[in-house]
């Protein structure tokens, strides 16, 4: 039994791997949990503690050195091995379909957004533009051959919101000074905070949209989702896309 773990930017998310089966998958935040960040104690009591026995350790880390050294500590003390952290590569092959890293140097491509063009390579051998919508927002587009064309990167929903509050003394003002519809409206906004709220969705739904659009005109391209905001940019994307809550475990999980 493997022990699979991804760290993103915000959160920390598992699954255990039996027989090439995953568990479902769990989640925790790390920032902010205590003054100095996430603990070796914390690490071994919220995961790797209800975890069990484990064979080995793989992670998927895009938010630094000083929590990696984290988990790599408590996963010393807890089972006396050191873990296994992944990185992007120029190729690999899964399921007999190659999946080609298009990045001049691929080490550069975060580790998370190659896991997730593994594992969506290993669910269709079509066109695909993965979606991973987190604290920012990445596209990656593969053509049927198994070539990664590249992909994007904008601020998160969150992100957005944030620097227009912080950068915009009037906003933050009259966003505290208005009631706010019920849900968010479809179209256009009576108040600042729904405002923002719609015009940061409609934003990042716009540049998926107008992405796909582009790679069609190529071939018929699927839309995977991910991430922590993705059922929320699902429902007012004008495409059919697939919603994959543990696409980056995925990944990780046809890793050898």
């Amino acid at each position: 039994m493997r022990l699979l773990i991804d760290i993103g930017n915000s959160r920390i998310k598992w699954a255990l791997q039996q027989q090439g089966r995953l568990s479902s998958q769990q989640a925790m935040p790390h920032r902010g949990l205590t003054a100095q960040g996430l603990t070796t104690q914390e690490v071994i009591k919220e995961i790797l503690q209800p975890c069990g026995a484990v064979e080995a350790v793989l992670i998927s880390n895009v938010a630094g050195d000083s929590i990696a050294a984290v988990l790599k500590q408590a996963i010393a003390e807890q089972h006396g091995f050191e873990p296994s952290f992944v990185t992007s590569m120029a190729e690999y092959t899964v399921k007999g379909r190659v999946l080609r890293n298009a990045y001049l140097q691929p080490s550069q491509l975060g580790v998370d957004r190659w896991l997730g063009l593994v594992a969506a390579r290993s669910l269709s051998a079509d066109s695909v533009l993965v979606i991973s919508a987190g604290t920012a927002i990445t596209l990656d587009a593969v053509n049927p051959q198994g070539q990664h064309l590249g992909g994007l990167i904008i601020p998160g929903l969150n992100l957005m919101k944030q620097s227009l509050l912080q950068g915009t003394s009037d906003l933050a003002y009259r966003s505290t000074r208005v009631n706010t519809s019920q849900s968010t409206p479809e179209f256009l906004a009576n108040n600042t905070l729904d405002g923002i709220q719609l015009g940061t969705i409609r934003a990042a739904c716009t540049m998926i949209e107008m992405t796909h659009r582009q790679l069609q005109q190529l071939s018929d391209t699927k839309i995977i989702l991910t991430g922590g905001a993705a059922s929320e940019l699902r429902q007012r994307l004008s495409v059919s896309s697939e919603l994959i809550p543990d696409l980056v475990l995925q990944g990780l999980a046809l890793c050898d």
